[in-house]
């Protein structure tokens, strides 16, 4: 029997909370204990110590927190979504509790998980946060050695714990709808939009994009997309005639960032401190494109469009013009045919012409049986 240490716990300062931390039979044992109360941490360790003495906790057990914690340590923070992942991990350590076990998690837990979040945020954001769960508990399977829940039906449909999404509602910007949102868009957001809409990339790589990401001399610029890969991954966009026109229009309006506004009021931010001037131009802010761009949708009589819906109609135009998704795949950035897919839809009116195409080929009316229709066929 291993010998008794004389502390089974440990106090982190940067977590505010005790943490087991004891070795039995060679395997060390270290978890968050779930509270900061001396007393409360010592009962908890003494009795996952016993546990472990008893070999009834097998292999090490970790808290959802550790997990999490370990998880993002070894992959999460070195992803271009690090923020995002910290972000949802706080949410998941918040609503399922810092000292449950891992291993404990049951079916029930994740769909109260869901019920409550769904109250305040989209089917799709609770299936996200879920599957980021799920990556965890599979890593911690394969390569932690630890205990984790088995029982739990990671799908949709009857006994699984994701969600049912709502399907992907798409408005494909016709020429016409074009026209008209340029004709009542600010001539300062012209560019902004513009680029969008023919470069098919999304809106934060064109808001934040930047002068030393254009290499003029072969035409292309860069942006750093998502990926599993260290440091993430970066993507090169193809420069055509039409976007080098947008950009030289560009030059010389601000020395960092390519697109900027012109501020029509003076104003002081408190929360950074800076002062803008009326007549100034200044770098897209996250949020401060928003009413400018909805009140030109309203005037053109523009209904459900998102500012994601000009990378969707770009993705769709190529694979109109061209007939191959798989070019519409490379300028998106896709690292599968099948997110693409997703992405590009065929309007209504290129449907029917091609039903009608169909039907003219055939020789027939679609609504005349063969035979009526020989019949009619001139001689």
């Amino acid at each position: 029997m291993p010998r008794k240490r004389e502390s089974l716990i440990r106090w982190r300062d940067d977590k505010q909370a005790f943490y087991e931390d004891f070795t039995v039979d060679g395997h060390r044992f270290r978890g968050s204990l779930g509270t900061d109360d001396g007393k409360e941490a010592n009962r908890r360790a003494a009795q996952r110590y016993q546990a472990a003495i008893a070999g009834s906790r097998g292999v090490a057990d970790l808290t959802i927190e550790a997990a999490l914690q370990r998880y993002a340590e070894e992959h999460g923070q070195y992803t271009k979504s690090a923020a995002d992942i910290r972000r949802i991990q706080l949410t998941l350590v918040e609503h399922l509790g810092r000292g449950t076990m891992l291993a404990a998690l049951k079916p029930a837990d994740l769909v109260r998980y869901a019920a409550r979040r769904r109250a305040t945020v989209s089917n799709r954001s609770v299936n996200i946060e879920i599957e980021h769960l799920r990556a965890v508990v599979n890593r911690a399977r394969e390569l932690w050695g630890v205990n984790v829940p088995t029982a739990i039906k990671w799908t949709k449909g009857p006994g699984g714990v994701l969600l049912e999404e709502v399907g992907l509602k798409q408005h494909i910007l016709t020429a016409e709808e074009e026209t008209q949102l340029f004709v009542h868009l600010r001539q300062d957001y012209h560019g902004f939009v513009r680029f969008a809409l023919v470069s098919a990339q999304r809106l934060d790589n064109v808001r934040t994009l930047t002068w030393a990401q254009i290499d003029w001399e072969n035409r292309a610029f860069w942006i750093d997309v998502k990926s599993k890969k260290p440091g993430g991954e970066r993507h090169w966009v193809p420069l055509s005639d039409e976007l080098l026109a947008i950009l030289g229009a560009e030059q010389g309006r601000h020395p960092k960032f390519v697109f900027t506004y012109v501020c029509g009021k003076g104003r002081f931010e408190p929360h950074s401190g800076r002062v803008q001037r009326a007549g100034i131009r200044y770098p897209f802010a996250k949020n401060g494109w928003r009413k400018p761009w909805y009140r030109a949708l309203a005037a053109a009589g523009i209904e459900e469009f998102r500012f994601h819906d000009l990378r969707h109609t770009a993705l769709t135009r190529v694979v109109q013009e061209t007939g191959n998704i798989r070019l519409a795949q490379k300028l998106a950035g896709h690292t599968t045919i099948n997110t693409t897919s997703r992405y590009v839809n065929a309007a209504v009116g290129d449907v029917r012409e091609a039903m009608e195409q169909v039907a003219a080929r055939r020789r027939l009316s679609p609504f005349l049986s063969p035979k009526a229709a020989a019949e009619r066929k001139p001689n």
